[in-house]
């Protein structure tokens, strides 16, 4: 699993965004539900970079 870290103000979105993309692409292939927001995932895990 690949880690990004985010600091300050740098948001690398597109690198995030692109993870999560891999994450959901990775969840169809398995055959499980990939219906998630986004944008709860991204602050979910903006929040844990930062914590």
């Amino acid at each position: 699993m690949k880690t990004i870290y985010l600091a300050g103000s740098e948001v690398f979105l597109p690198e995030v965004l692109s993870l999560l993309q891999d994450r959901k692409s990775l969840c169809v292939s398995f055959g499980l539900n990939a219906d998630f927001a986004l944008g709860d995932i991204v602050a979910r895990e903006f929040t844990n970079a930062r914590n």
